[in-house]
C-alpha cells in the first residue's frame, strides 16, 4: 500500500460502515388473534387494548381467564365420549415489563365480577346473619341439654333429652350443608393452605388473578414454609380430588376442583422459575403470553372504549355469572363434541403427535406440548358457552367451527411456550444487555462523538461485579451492530451506531415488517 495513503488513513480514518442493529430479542412471536372470541367479546378485547395502549395479548389473556373463572367448576368437556374429561380451568401467565398498564387491563375485565360480589354480599348479609343466629341458638340449646342429660337420673326423661339433642344436631348439620355462601370469585395473593380453604368455601372453584403475579410463584417456591408446595396447583388443574389433613382443625376434602390462574409478571419472573416446577409438571400447565411492549410507541390520545361495547360486555358477563349462580346442580354439566369437532380433533392429535416425536425437544417443552390439546379443548369449552349466551339454554354439543376457532391459537401458544421454556433458568444476557444499551443510548451521551469506557463503567459498575463482565456484554453488542469498540491511544472508547437515534427501541408494531424487508 502507498505509504502516503496509509499515513492519510491513520490521520483521517475512514468512516465506520454501520449496519442495522439486530434486535436483542430477534424472535418474532405471533400476536394474539382476538377473532377467536364471539363478536361481543372481540370488540371489547380490541377496545381495551386500544384504550390502555397495551398488546391485544394482554386483553386476550384477561378475557380467557375471566371466562374460566366464571364457568370453571360448572361445566366440563368430554371430547370423545370416553373417560377423557377436561375442566374449564386455565392457567395463564403473561410477561411484560413494568409500566405496561397491566392493572388497568385486569380491572376492566374484572369489574362485573367485583360488582356482582359486592351486590350479592349486601343482599345476602341479613339472611346470613339470621342463619348464624339460629345456628348459635341451637348450639347453645344443645349445650344446655347435654348439661341436663348428664344430671338427669330418670332414664325416661334422659332418653327424651337425648332424642332432642340428636334432632338438634341433625338440624345443625343440615344448616351447615345448606349454608349461605357469600360469592367470591378470585384473590390476587394467597398461600397454598389458604387457597385450599377458599376453594372449599366456594364449592371447589376459585381463581388467582393478579397484575403482579410473581407472588404466586414465590408462595409455591416456599416463601414461608421453605419447601415447594405444588400439589394443590397440580391437582386443581387436572380436576383430581384434593384432601388436606390439618392438625388443629377439620380436614378439607375438595372433589373435582377447578382453579383458574391469570398472572401478569415481569420477564425476569419467567427466567427465574425453578427447574423443580418443570420437573413436577407445574410450568407445563401454563399457557404463556410473551408480547412485545408498546412503551415508547403508545398513542397519547387513544380511542376510549365505546359505551355500548362496554355495556354489552357487562350485561353478557352478568348473564354468564347469574346463569351459573342460579343453577342448583352440584355435578358439572357435560359438554361433548359433535361429529365434525370430533373428526377435527383427530387431525389436531395427529399433528401434535408428530411434533412429540422430536427426540431433541427440551423435556419441559415436550411435557407442555403433551398437554396442549387439552388446553385447546378447554378454550373451545369457554368459547362455546360465551357464543351461546343469548340462547335460553346452552347447547351441550361443541361444534367443529368453535373448535377450529380455539385451534387458531395453537401456533401462538407453541411459539410463545418455546420461547418461555428457552428463558426458564437463564438469568443473564438479555436483561444485562438491555441495561447496558439503555445507558449507552441515554441522554448523557447523546451529543458525544464517542463514549469513554471508563465513564460508562462508572455508571454501570454497581450492576456488573467486574469490568471484564461489562466488556463481555460490550463485545456482544458489537456483534449485534449496536456499537464499535475501539481505542484512542491506550484509552478504550465506544462508538454508537447512528441508526439508534431513530430506531431504538424498535417498535413492536413495525418490527416484523422491517425484518421482512431486510430479508
Amino acid at each position: 500500500m502507498n505509504k502516503e495513503l496509509l499515513l492519510n488513513e491513520l490521520i483521517n480514518p475512514l468512516p465506520i460502515q454501520w449496519e442495522q442493529p439486530i434486535p436483542l430479542d430477534n424472535t418474532i412471536l405471533p400476536t394474539f388473534n382476538s377473532s377467536i372470541f364471539p363478536t361481543w367479546l372481540k370488540e371489547y378485547v380490541d377496545a381495551v387494548a386500544e384504550e390502555t395502549q397495551t398488546p391485544v395479548d394482554a386483553a386476550g389473556m384477561a378475557c380467557l381467564t375471566i371466562l374460566s373463572t366464571i364457568l370453571g367448576g360448572k361445566y366440563v368437556v368430554k371430547p370423545n365420549g370416553t373417560s377423557w374429561t377436561e375442566t374449564l380451568g386455565l392457567y395463564c401467565v403473561m410477561a411484560l415489563d413494568p409500566a405496561n398498564r397491566k392493572s388497568a387491563v385486569f380491572s376492566l375485565f374484572q369489574k362485573p365480577l367485583s360488582d356482582f360480589e359486592a351486590e350479592e354480599r349486601e343482599r345476602l348479609a341479613p339472611m346470613l346473619a339470621e342463619k348464624q343466629a339460629e345456628e348459635k341458638a341451637i348450639k347453645k340449646r344443645i349445650s344446655e341439654l347435654e348439661n341436663m342429660y348428664s344430671k338427669e337420673s330418670d332414664k325416661e326423661k334422659a332418653s327424651l333429652i337425648l332424642e332432642e339433642i340428636k334432632e338438634l344436631q341433625k338440624d345443625v348439620i343440615n344448616k351447615q350443608n345448606n349454608r349461605i355462601i357469600l360469592p367470591r370469585f378470585f384473590t390476587s395473593d394467597v398461600t397454598p393452605e389458604k387457597l385450599a380453604e377458599l376453594m372449599f368455601e366456594n364449592n371447589g372453584k376459585f381463581a388467582i388473578l393478579s397484575s403482579e403475579g410473581a407472588e404466586l410463584f414465590d408462595m409455591v417456591s416456599g416463601r414461608y414454609s421453605e419447601k415447594y408446595n405444588l400439589d394443590i396447583y397440580l391437582k386443581a388443574h387436572s380436576g383430581d380430588n384434593i384432601t388436606i389433613d390439618r392438625k388443629n382443625s377439620n380436614s378439607i376434602f375438595i372433589p373435582n376442583p377447578t382453579l383458574t390462574i391469570g398472572l401478569f409478571v415481569q420477564p425476569t419472573v419467567i427466567q427465574n422459575l425453578p427447574r423443580k416446577f418443570s420437573e413436577r409438571g407445574l410450568t407445563q400447565r401454563f399457557l404463556f403470553f410473551l408480547p412485545q411492549s408498546f412503551i415508547g410507541f403508545r398513542k397519547i390520545k387513544p380511542i376510549p372504549i365505546p359505551t355500548q361495547t362496554k355495556k354489552i360486555y357487562e350485561i353478557n358477563i352478568r348473564k354468564l355469572i347469574t346463569l351459573e349462580h342460579q343453577k342448583q346442580k352440584k355435578e358439572p354439566i357435560q359438554l361433548v363434541f359433535d361429529e365434525g369437532a370430533t373428526n377435527y380433533l383427530i387431525d389436531i392429535q395427529i399433528e401434535v403427535e408428530k411434533m412429540l416425536g422430536n427426540q431433541d425437544m427440551d423435556f419441559g417443552f415436550k411435557g407442555w406440548l403433551g398437554k396442549l390439546i387439552g388446553q385447546i379443548v378447554r378454550i373451545a369449552g369457554v368459547l362455546h358457552i360465551a357464543e351461546n349466551i343469548q340462547n335460553e339454554k346452552i347447547p351441550n354439543k361443541i361444534t367443529r367451527k368453535t373448535l377450529k376457532r380455539a385451534d387458531l391459537l395453537r401456533d401462538y401458544f407453541i411459539k410463545h411456550a418455546e420461547k418461555a421454556f428457552g428463558l426458564i433458568g437463564k438469568r443473564e444476557n438479555y436483561d444485562d444487555l438491555k441495561y447496558l444499551l439503555d445507558k449507552i443510548t441515554s441522554k448523557k451521551f447523546e451529543r458525544e462523538e464517542y463514549i469513554a469506557y471508563q465513564e460508562l463503567w462508572q455508571l454501570v459498575k454497581k450492576r456488573f461485579k467486574k469490568s471484564e463482565e461489562c466488556k463481555k456484554y460490550l463485545n456482544i453488542l458489537e456483534e449485534l451492530n449496536y456499537i464499535k469498540n475501539s481505542f484512542e491511544g491506550r484509552k478504550q472508547i465506544i462508538y454508537v451506531n447512528p441508526h439508534l437515534q431513530n430506531n431504538y427501541p424498535i417498535s413492536p408494531n413495525i418490527l416484523p415488517i422491517q425484518l421482512h424487508q431486510q430479508q
